[in-house]
Order: structure tokens, then C-alpha cells, then sequence
């Protein structure tokens, strides 16, 4: 599971995703809650939790928000939208926004967002028609087929203006958080997706150009390293009883990995990338 895939609020379909002695289960509140909960409802808890203890969010709309200035963006597409949560920060720095997002259930928190026109549909069938200046897919590329891809780029390079952009953001390999997740997922049995090392593979196999517009360091943090260790559950949603049963073994890994902050709560650092595609 990616840092991407969740991010967003846009559940498994989307694909990339993020995320140790004396922890006892009973200290994973969020856990306990949601154990006999559905899918959706777990999804939903976990990720309101996570972005309450995280200024991932604030910190990459800054980064498009100057972007979009530098390159004078008036037309957003935003692929990916999910719930709108990005797209709502970046909004206000375009004349025009158009979300695509495939879930229905985020159709009206999308149609509340000003100046914003929304497709619910998959990326790579996105039907939009119009030239835009800048395309963003935050945490959201691995939901395009890797045998739909080039028709996919081949599609927003045409209908891109000719001093616009084509962004994705992901978070980069190596980055405290990553060495974290990569551990837990490793111990787990879990694949992973998503990031810069795999996304760059991928895109120059199909020759095209990839190169990082900006390293943009964000945080999540906990009251304590078991509380971030809760926080950070969200991002293995598949394995939540796996993860639950085994964090004394994570635990002394996220302490090695994680520092305590100045107010005393406890912190792990993200490198998160926005990165340009061309032909």
C-alpha cells in the first residue's frame, strides 16, 4: 500500500501509499473503534485521524500555489481529486478548476469548491476537452494502468497549453517515513507502490522525461511515539490487526526514525516531490 493511495482520501482503487516496545493493543484506540467497522468507515476514520496530525496538505498547495504563479496558471486539472481536500487549497490561485475523480460518494464535497467543474470518471477516460495550464495527480498516478498510460499522457500533452505543466507528487524513496513504511510493509508481506524511484522507472520506460520541481519536507506527528504509531496505522489499512499484533517489534525502528519536537510530541519526517513529465 502507497503513501498516495490514501493520501487524498481516495481509498484502495487509487494506489500509492505512505506510513515500535511497550505498546500495548489496548493503546491503539483508533484501532479498537474501528475493528468491526466497514471498509468505507474504517478508510474514513483512519484518514481523518492522519490529517489532523500532519501538514503534508498545507505545505505541497504552497508549492503548487507558487508553481501555478511562476508559470501564470489560470486552468487547473485535477486529476485524482478525491474529497477535495488539495484541490480546495490550490483552488483560489486559478480562474478555473476541473476536478476528475471517480468515486461518486465525493461528487457534492467537489461541487461546494469555487470555480470548480467536476467529472466523475477515471482518470484515463478523463472526457474533458478544453486546454488547461497545469495537470496535478497528487498520490493518485499508480490509478492509471500501466497499459493505459501512454494513450493517458499522450492525451493531456495535447491538450495542455504550451507554457503549461503536467505534475505528479509523490514522496521520495529513502525519506524517514519511507525507510519506516518500507520496514513495516517488508515484515508484513505487504507490496508497495508509488514513490520516486518506481514512478521514474516506469515513465522512462515509456520515454518520457521525468525531473523534480521541488522537495517539499512535511510532517506527521503523535502525543507520543505509541500515538504516532496509531496515527501512522492508517496507512496500513490491509494489515491493521498484523501491524496492531506485531508494533512492539516496529516500535524501536520508529523511535530510531522519528524525533521529539519542540512541544514535546513526537515526529516523523516526509520528503514529499512534485514532479514535471514530459515528452
Amino acid at each position: 500500500m502507497r503513501f498516495e493511495q490514501e493520501i487524498d482520501g481516495k481509498g484502495p482503487q487509487h494506489g500509492e501509499s505512505m506510513v515500535d516496545e511497550g505498546t500495548s493493543i489496548a493503546s491503539f484506540s483508533v484501532l479498537s473503534e474501528i475493528a468491526t467497522g466497514s471498509p468505507q468507515s474504517e478508510h474514513r476514520k483512519y484518514f481523518t485521524r492522519y490529517t489532523t496530525q500532519t501538514d503534508g496538505k498545507e505545505r505541497l498547495a504552497e508549492a503548487i500555489t507558487n508553481l501555478a504563479q511562476t508559470k501564470a496558471a489560470k486552468v487547473l486539472l485535477d486529476l485524482g481529486a478525491g474529497d477535495g481536500r488539495l484541490t480546495r487549497l490550490v483552488a483560489p490561485i486559478f480562474d478555473k478548476v476541473i476536478a476528475v475523480e471517480w468515486n461518486e460518494k465525493y461528487r457534492d464535497a467537489l461541487q461546494l469548491l469555487p470555480k470548480t467543474e467536476v467529472f466523475i470518471e477515471s482518470m484515463q477516460d478523463f472526457s474533458f476537452q478544453g486546454d488547461f495550464d497545469m495537470a496535478l495527480m497528487s498520490y493518485s498516478l499508480s490509478g492509471v494502468p500501466l497499459d493505459k498510460r501512454t494513450q493517458f499522457f499522450e492525451k493531456l500533452f495535447r491538450q495542455c497549453s504550451p507554457n503549461g505543466c503536467v505534475l505528479y507528487a509523490t514522496y521520495a524513496d529513502g525519506c524517514e517515513w519511507d525507510q519506516f513504511s518500507s520496514l513495516v510493509s517488508e515484515k508484513l508481506g505487504r507490496e508497495r507502490s508509488g514513490g520516486t524511484g518506481i514512478h521514474e522507472a516506469e515513465l522512462r520506460k515509456l520515454n518520457y522525461t521525468v525531473n523534480v520541481v521541488e522537495n517539499i519536507r512535511t510532517l506527521i506527528w503523535g502525543q507520543s511515539l505509541d500515538d504516532l504509531g496509531d496515527v501512522l496505522s492508517f496507512f496500513f489499512l490491509d494489515k491493521v490487526k498484523d501491524y496492531q499484533q506485531r508494533f512492539v517489534e516496529f516500535r524501536p525502528h520508529l523511535d530510531r526514525l522519528s524525533f521529539e519536537m519542540p512541544d514535546g510530541r513526537r515526529g516523523i519526517a516526509v520528503t514529499e516531490c512534485l514532479v514535471e513529465v514530459t515528452p
